[in-house]
């Protein structure tokens, strides 16, 4: 069972903390991202996701917050960016928080996701 992350007991670690305060300075100044840019989800966001390239198609600083969610949109969440991803034999594209991403530090420009882009 998933533990309920609002009301979960014990009190918080020194971890907890500074996890928190590191998500926080994040939120409050996210990565500049403009069409064309590889990013990749935060650890701290999306830890199963991390790594994996993803690009911007759109960025709406003007995005008001979506309170039914998505894939990677909690409720309330603030749909600002649109990417894209490779799923097996389809890209598929979404909307997600910029400050859920950080810029993807592979070496190589994917392909099919460098088509694209251009």
């Amino acid at each position: 069972m998933k533990p309920n992350l609002i009301y979960s007991e014990g009190a918080p670690t020194d971890d907890d903390v500074a996890r928190l305060r590191e998500f926080a300075t994040h939120y409050a100044e996210p990565p500049e991202l403009r069409p064309g840019d590889f990013v990749t989800p935060r650890r701290m966001s999306f830890p199963e996701l991390n790594g994996r390239v993803f690009v911007v198609l759109e960025h709406r600083p003007d995005a008001e917050p979506l309170f039914a969610g998505g894939p990677m949109l909690a409720p309330g969440g603030l749909p600002e960016v649109r990417v894209a991803v490779v799923e097996g034999d389809v890209i598929a594209t979404f909307w997600t928080e910029r400050h859920a991403l950080e810029p993807w530090a592979g070496g190589h420009e994917p392909s099919v996701v460098g088509m694209l882009a251009r």
